[in-house]
């Protein structure tokens, strides 16, 4: 059975090329043509983006995965999961606003802890910064205490990407284990 996300992600499809060539043939729209070409804020020179290619649709199934997302419950501002997309992926005169995954999810992330859906936002913050790092390469998965140390800054009123991403980069740090551990 298809997801919301499938459905918001199919609709985002045909709507783009709907709107962008309204009159042309089935398939010419820039949802055919792929891409759209780099504006003067994407990454360029060289300096090409790590991780997932994320959509508005990753998010939500994310969230539905989470539990925050389906069943009745939707999200109060659908803004906000593209403004983290978006954010995550921003570039400044050809070159990344964020330069690490560690960055770039903890940007998602940061963006995805406002109040956007009716509840859960920390939870799906801290689950699309895991999955973001889980699909960007090799990455310890992080314990219950890892996990309960992002849910802690996220909800920190004082937090910023840059600690959001320090908590995230310790997930890498080889576990501590006591010298008896077998």
């Amino acid at each position: 059975m298809p997801s919301r996300a499938d459905g918001i992600r199919a609709a985002a499809g045909a709507g783009a090329g709907a709107s962008a060539d309204a009159g042309a043939g089935a398939g010419t729209g820039p949802a055919a043509q792929g891409p759209a070409a780099p504006g003067p804020y994407a990454r360029t020179n060289g300096h090409q983006r790590q991780g997932p290619d994320i959509d508005l649709a990753w998010v939500l199934e994310t969230a539905e995965d989470a539990g925050a997302y389906g069943r009745g419950r939707a999200p109060a501002d659908f803004g906000v999961g593209i403004a983290a997309v978006e954010r995550h992926r921003a570039g400044l005169l050809g070159r990344p606003v964020y330069d690490s995954v560690h960055e770039r999810a903890a940007a998602l992330a940061h963006a995805l802890s406002l109040d956007w859906l009716e509840r859960a936002n920390t939870t799906v913050a801290a689950a699309c910064a895991v999955r973001y790092l889980s699909e960007s390469g090799p990455v310890r998965t992080p314990g219950r205490a890892a996990v309960a140390e992002l849910a802690r800054e996220l909800r920190n009123p004082a937090r910023t990407v840059r600690t959001i991403a320090a908590v995230l980069r310790r997930w890498q740090e080889p576990e501590r284990r006591p010298r008896n551990w077998n």
